[in-house]
């Protein structure tokens, strides 16, 4: 019997770990890159310089098979795959919309290595 009431206890505990480690959304701003572009630059200064002049008809037409990134304070974040859709309507057919963005998103991926899953996506007007 105490054996049991151990085992629930420790399975109570573990489920509300991991309830509390559910990921907080993440609000940066930053400019959207695709990965084959983000691949050839290294961030830092190179990436900063990069970002600015970057064209978002190149972004949406590489990114639509390599995948997007996010830019931003000096960090590349991966966007996951499952939100590919969502950065081609952002910036729609006729490629409307600014590379330089704010997102606010919740990291799918672990601390270390974060990935993206986008909540909102819209353009940093500064």
């Amino acid at each position: 019997m105490n054996k049991l009431i151990a085992l629930v206890l420790g399975l109570l505990l573990c489920s509300s770990l991991v309830i509390a480690a559910q990921p907080a959304s993440l609000k940066l701003k930053g400019w959207l890159i695709d990965n084959s572009c983000a691949a050839q630059h290294k961030v830092g200064k190179d990436m900063d310089e990069y970002v600015e002049v970057h064209d978002m008809s190149c972004a949406r037409t590489c990114g639509k098979d390599s995948g997007f990134s996010l830019y931003a304070g000096g960090k590349l974040y991966p966007i996951a795959k499952s939100e590919i859709n969502k950065v081609i309507k952002y910036f729609g057919a006729d490629f409307n919309n600014d590379t330089r963005v704010v997102v606010t998103a919740k990291n799918c991926g672990s601390k270390l290595k974060p990935v993206l899953k986008i909540v909102s996506l819209k353009a940093d007007k500064k």
